[in-house]
This record gives C-alpha cells, structure tokens and sequence, in this order.
C-alpha cells in the first residue's frame, strides 16, 4: 500500500449471501424441514436477533463460577492465618491436686476430646518429652508432646497434625485461689497464608473456646470424685483404658 493511502474497509455482506446463510445451510443439512424452522433453528439466525443459546448459556454459568471461586481464592489469602483461644475456669481442687491431670498425658484421655481408639503414650510419664499419638480414620493423624512444665503451675504444649502440616501451641497456668485454683487455658496457631485455611483459622478461636470449656467441666467432674475414684491421682498410664505405653 502507497504511503499516504486510506486502507479500504472490505464490503459489507450482500444481502443474498446472508440470505443463503440463514436459510439455505439448514435447509440442505434437513430437507425435509419447513425453510421458517431451519432458520430459526439455525445458530446464526438466533443470534441475529439476540437469543441465547444452550452453550452461551453453559459459559455464562461456568464463567460466573470460575470468578466466585477467584473471588473467593482471593479473599482467602488477605485473611490471616494466625489465631488465639483462651478460657478461664474456677476448679474445685488445689494447684497441686490439679498439676497431674495436666502433667501426665495419658490423664488427658480422662477429660479430653480423643480418638476412641489408636492413641499410645512416648516418651516419660510426665513432664517434658511426655506426650500422646494417635491414628484414627475420623480424626487423622496426630501428636501431642509436652515442650516445658513447671510443678503445679504451668505445663506448655505443642500439638502436630497430619505429620507435622499443622501446629497449634497450648499453655495451661494454674494460679490458687483459697483452697482452689484457677486455671487459664490458651492455645495459638498460624495456618501461614493459605486461601482456604485463612477460612478455618477465622473460626478456629470461637470453636477452641468451646471445646476448653467442654472439657474443664469434665475435668471439674474428676476433681469432685473421691480420692478412690477412677480419676484420682497416682493412676499410672497402663490404668487408663484405651492407651498403651509403646
């Protein structure tokens, strides 16, 4: 093309060649069908006067859902993985009589939410190193060890889920109170930037929160046994059902 030269435009369709489009293409793939059928049925027609058709209509929905599903992914990511729960609970029984049921891994089967089944005690009996395992088809894989203890005072642990993908860190701290002690529970974690576990660790403060209370009030209940009961202290982990030492 001369430089300088205007680009002609190609000329618009003629009226017959979109006329042999619209009604003689249908009309040869079906002769037996009526000339207004074939064209209507026939994509090009519908989509000159605006109708949609059941594949314009499919993208539509999978695109619809493929920007909610980014949308979503996206969201995820800016939420934080890091979250805390606490609980506080009145028990009925001095630090010392407490600090064993926190001290001793296999007296948490007693008062704690665990597999029915599959858990094994390692490592001493209690205090640092001690600690429980567990491979159950509900609740999957996981470890819970002892990391530091201090006699009737404050015991610290470390939970590992699913070989080790997941931790959550967990102090328990007795303080007296009269003839009493109150315990303060915390447990804290970091799921690190993951668009779905940014989801979970939203909820994760709330649902802890009341699986602390739920298992302080079992707690409580062993604490009001008496000293002959099956909670008492001086039990060894050979006595408590459902765990062996390996």
């Amino acid at each position: 093309m001369p430089p300088g030269a205007t680009p002609r435009r190609a000329p618009p369709c003629p009226p017959q060649l979109e006329e042999l489009l619209l009604y003689s293409v249908p009309r040869a793939l079906d002769p037996e069908a009526p000339a207004e059928k074939a064209a209507s049925s026939f994509p090009l027609q519908r989509i000159r006067h605006g109708e949609q058709t059941p594949l314009s209509i499919a993208a539509r929905i999978l695109g619809t859902l493929a920007g909610l599903l980014i949308l979503l992914l996206a969201v995820g990511l800016l939420l934080p993985g890091t979250w805390e729960a606490r609980w506080e609970e009145d028990l009925p029984a001095a630090p010392a009589e407490v600090f064993p049921f926190l001290d001793e891994p296999h007296r948490w089967t007693l008062w704690m939410p665990l597999p029915p089944s599959g858990v094994e005690t390692f490592g001493p009996e209690a205090g640092q190193g001690a600690g429980l395992r567990w491979k159950d088809s509900h609740y999957g894989e996981g470890e819970f060890r002892i990391v530091e203890s201090e006699a009737n005072a404050r015991v610290e642990y470390e939970v590992s889920l699913e070989g080790g993908t997941l931790r959550i860190r967990g102090a328990l701290t007795l303080q007296p109170d009269g003839d009493e002690a109150r315990l303060l529970w915390q447990e804290w974690g970091d799921f690190g930037w993951n668009p779905l576990l940014g989801y979970t660790a939203r909820g994760m403060a709330r649902g802890q929160s009341r699986v602390m209370a739920a298992s302080l009030e079992n707690l409580r209940e062993l604490l009001e046994k008496a000293p002959g009961d099956s909670g008492a202290p001086g039990m060894g982990a050979a006595d408590v059902e459902g765990v062996s030492a390996p």
